[in-house]
């Protein structure tokens, strides 16, 4: 599981290692996102800071905001479109639209799911991210068969508003791989290492919708858009330490779908993280295939 903090600060940089899968999502309403995305070289989500203050949205803003931060676009989990809070239908008729103005920045775009999300009305192509807003009544007890859905067409699963190790956990059985809060807003000396232990507590847990492909010995294939993809080229292989990620320091090959050595770290971006089978079970760095 990748922990997304909403606050970050010098202390934070300098608290964290590489080896934490613990990166920032930030908003047009932070100051100095791009200082810290640079420095950090960490994984990050773009928010479009609907939630908090939906009045103050402008999407021409919001465009040539994200614009500022595409050259990171390789550490980006997700950028989120527009979204309307607690109205699935409104989210999606303002949502649709905008979708490939954020790939057009090369940022994998995101679909905010809001109560009375209907999985089969939406175009599961438009998008690359699934993330969970909406109530806590509605994230809690009937988002399963939107994450179900979102995993098998191949989609990143993200929770927002993740503060307790009880939500993380909620987070981790739907199948989640990255979440997001403020739980280090506070006190990041003292609450970091609650955090680190949180999200190793996460990644002992079964993913209910978790995709388990058959190994390819021949192959290294990625389940990036629902069906099998092309087989991609091997690019060159990696100095790898402790099984972290070189992009956003997740400790875990899969961060959430581990379970094949075929399986790709994706980023929603160009390069990915994969082990091939018959590769010695050393990591690669990949291509995606077209």
């Amino acid at each position: 599981m990748i922990y997304l903090s909403g606050t970050w600060s010098t202390e934070l940089l300098e608290l964290t290692t590489g080896a934490d899968p613990i990166g920032v999502v930030v908003t047009p309403a932070h100051r100095t996102p791009r200082w810290y995305i640079e420095n950090a070289h960490r994984a990050w989500g773009a928010d479009n800071g609907c939630f908090a203050h939906p009045e103050r949205f402008d999407l021409q803003d919001y465009i040539e905001w994200l614009d500022g931060l595409k050259w990171h676009g390789m550490t980006c989990l997700f950028a989120t479109a527009p979204d309307v809070v607690g109205d699935a239908r409104a989210t999606w008729e303002r949502s649709a639209p905008v979708f490939e103005k954020i790939r057009a920045l090369r940022l994998p775009a995101a679909l905010v799911a809001q109560d009375g999300f209907d999985e089969g009305k939406v175009d599961w192509d438009a998008f690359d991210t699934l993330f969970l807003g909406g109530t806590t009544a509605w994230k809690e007890r009937h988002s399963e068969p939107a994450c179900r859905t979102a995993k098998r067409h191949g989609k990143w699963l993200h929770m927002g508003r993740v503060n307790s190790a009880r939500r993380m956990a909620i987070a981790r059985r739907l199948g989640c791989a990255s979440c997001d809060g403020n739980f280090l807003a506070f006190g990041p000396r003292r609450n970091l290492p609650r955090l680190r232990q949180m999200l190793e507590n996460s990644d002992r847990q079964t993913d209910m919708f978790a995709i388990v492909p058959e190994p390819r010995p021949d192959v290294v294939q990625e389940y990036g858009r629902g069906d099998e993809m092309k087989a991609i080229e091997v690019l060159k292989r990696l100095e790898w330490t402790n099984w972290a990620c070189p992009i956003c320091g997740a400790s875990k090959v899969g961060s959430g779908r581990i379970g094949t050595p075929s399986h790709i770290h994706r980023h929603g971006c160009e390069m990915a993280i994969a082990i091939g089978a018959q590769m010695e079970a050393q990591p690669q760095a990949v291509e995606r295939a077209a």
